[in-house]
């Protein structure tokens, strides 16, 4: 009875910390291995306000063929336009991973390859680290 009562008076983030130390922490950009043939190792931007992950259009096609399993329509600061959907198999943090990816030219933006929130479940983020192009 009084070990009921110490657990109860523990704050809830006590208990919540313990779950959280097994995942891994990952940095605003993180190297990941793509499952190809050529096997390819890319740095990430991991970006946690975009559902969907992004692949660059060159490093697809250098990489592929991936056939293309849908289209879907995705907003940005420049409008909406709809992207081709491939599924890719990664690594992050050493873990094996396969996500659908949607496919535009990247190659003006610092990371060809953008991780979104759909592919991140099991991870934390640190919101203090900036990214390392």
């Amino acid at each position: 009875m009084k070990l009921l009562l110490l657990l109860a008076l523990l704050p809830a983030s006590t208990a919540l910390a313990s779950d959280c130390d097994t995942r891994p922490i990952l940095k605003a950009s993180e190297a990941i291995v793509i499952l190809s043939e050529p096997k390819a190792r890319v740095q990430a931007r991991i970006d946690t306000g975009a559902d969907y992950s992004s692949i660059d259009l060159g490093l697809a096609e250098k990489l592929g063929p991936f056939p293309i399993i849908g289209h879907l329509r995705v907003r940005n600061a420049h409008g909406v336009s709809e992207r081709p959907v491939i599924r890719i198999a990664f690594v992050l943090k050493g873990q094996k991973r396969t996500s659908e990816f949607t496919v535009t030219p990247r190659a003006h933006l610092d990371y060809p390859v953008l991780i979104g929130r759909k592919a991140l479940q099991g991870f934390l983020i640190d919101p203090s680290s900036e990214p390392q192009p």
